[in-house]
């Protein structure tokens, strides 16, 4: 197959992730066939074909971050910004990727002016860019800026207009988006009620990605929010089975480290100190820190379990598995308790 061919598919693919199909059957795909996307993209710089470039480059970050692939992606997105300065709606789409992955790296000055240049541009290109990605453009960058009240709004509107465009996962995306605005805010019953929403829309739709956020969702309220970690576990394993299914490596390392706090706080605290430094070596690994939201699940348990655990038995057994043997060893001790001696 020739690099036009690649050029096809991943432009078939991309169409297919902005649909509203559930997103795991084209980053599956696009798995599949990323050696080939690769050596296409490496045809096209030879080449000097910039489009063909850009237009691989912009079906791919869905694939890179449930991936961990930051490194990769922002490379990626950096070259593809550099080779033309068109100002169209692909280069609206990948500044608006780099805002995100500079923002899993902790980069929120990139994160913030990517963003911002974003969801400008998308409003200058007016019907160039879809009324529905304009608004979560602009709805990304309030929530980047800190400016809640207007991601509220923002996504409200988005959700009214998924609604009546049928697009399945801009639904569950502005539910999920307006549910963490919730929590920020303090509106912890509103995101309880936006998540109870969600949860049988994406089993109904097959959408298992947003049942994954969904149900981590759920139990990050429960335990970082209404101080009841113990109640969160059977949620968070569920979201951990099926982020490790989807090979979702991120969303898994987060969603084991609300198991390891729900452990923790039932007692297990052998369970819960051997996930943790499991979530911690994969993260290293992927190449990034755990943010501010996974921070502040990790730190009461951590706290619970000592200032000295880094150094312990069990948490150098946890840092040599991989994050599916970390969950198999989830499932066989769930719920029993064990100390730590």
């Amino acid at each position: 197959m020739g690099p036009e061919y690649y050029r096809d598919l991943a432009h078939r693919l991309d169409d297919d992730l902005r649909s509203g199909v559930p997103e795991e059957g084209p980053v599956a795909d696009l798995e599949r066939e990323i050696h080939n996307l690769r050596g296409a993209v490496g045809f096209g710089l030879a080449a000097g074909d910039v489009e063909l470039v850009r237009t691989i480059t912009v079906a791919l970050p869905q694939y890179w971050l449930s991936r961990g692939l930051y490194g990769e992606e922002r490379l990626w997105l950096e070259r593809a910004l550099a080779l033309s300065e068109t100002e169209d709606d692909t280069r609206r789409r990948l500044l608006s990727s780099l805002g995100l992955v500079a923002y899993v790296q902790r980069d929120f000055e990139v994160a913030k002016a990517s963003s911002e240049r974003a969801a400008s541009l998308a409003a200058e290109l007016g019907g160039a860019t879809s009324r529905l990605d304009l608004l979560g453009q602009q709805g990304r960058a309030a929530i980047m800026a800190g400016d809640f009240e207007a991601a509220n709004r923002l996504f409200r509107e988005r959700l009214t207009l998924a609604v009546e465009v049928d697009n399945g996962v801009a639904i569950s995306s502005c539910r999920l988006n307006l549910a963490a605005i919730a929590n920020l805010e303090g509106r912890h019953d509103a995101a309880d009620d936006l998540l109870a929403e969600n949860l049988p829309f994406t089993r109904s739709r097959g959408q298992v990605t947003c049942e994954t956020h969904t149900l981590a969702g759920q139990a990050e309220i429960l335990g970082r929010y209404r101080g009841r970690p113990e109640d969160g576990g059977e949620e968070a394993l569920r979201a951990s089975e099926l982020a490790v299914a989807l090979n979702d490596r991120p969303m898994a390392a987060y969603c084991l480290d609300l198991v390891a706090l729900s452990a923790v706080a039932r007692g297990d605290l052998r369970l819960g100190s051997t996930l943790l430094a499991a979530t911690e070596a994969a993260r290293e690994r992927m190449g990034y820190e755990a943010d501010e939201d996974e921070e502040a699940i990790r730190a009461p348990a951590l706290e619970l379990l000592g200032a000295d655990i880094a150094a312990s038995d069990t948490w150098m057994q946890g840092r040599v598995l991989d994050l599916p043997e970390a969950l198999e060893l989830a499932k066989d001790g769930w719920p029993t308790a064990s100390p730590l001696g």
